[in-house]
């Protein structure tokens, strides 16, 4: 996304482009790195010249980020076996541990 901070005039017979930037819109740009403070903008060349003879723009340009729902699977909680080897004790029995076989 490109944000647009300010304009400029290419400066006659020279590749030098003289641009003017509002302190407060570029402050909100900067970010720091290994301790430094940086702006990083683009200078680009406009298709004509607007009223104010100016020929070229300056705007900081932030990545766009794609938002998609993740699908997150939670873990079924287990149904605790509320049976017990006491309640039937000819029967085989089964935890979510072990199995517990019982002598006839």
């Amino acid at each position: 996304m490109k944000t647009y901070i300010g304009k400029g005039k290419q400066i006659s017979n020279y590749d030098i482009v003289k641009v003017t930037l509002t302190a407060a819109e570029v402050l909100k740009h900067k970010y720091t790195k290994d301790g430094v403070e940086y702006i990083t903008f683009e200078v680009a060349k406009m298709k004509e010249a607007d009223k104010y003879g100016r020929t070229h723009t300056a705007y900081v340009t932030t990545p766009e980020y794609k938002v998609e729902k993740a699908i997150v699977e939670e873990p079924v909680a287990q149904p605790k076996a509320i049976e017990t080897q006491a309640q039937y004790p000819n029967s085989s029995f089964t935890t979510r541990r072990k199995t517990v076989l019982k002598a006839k």
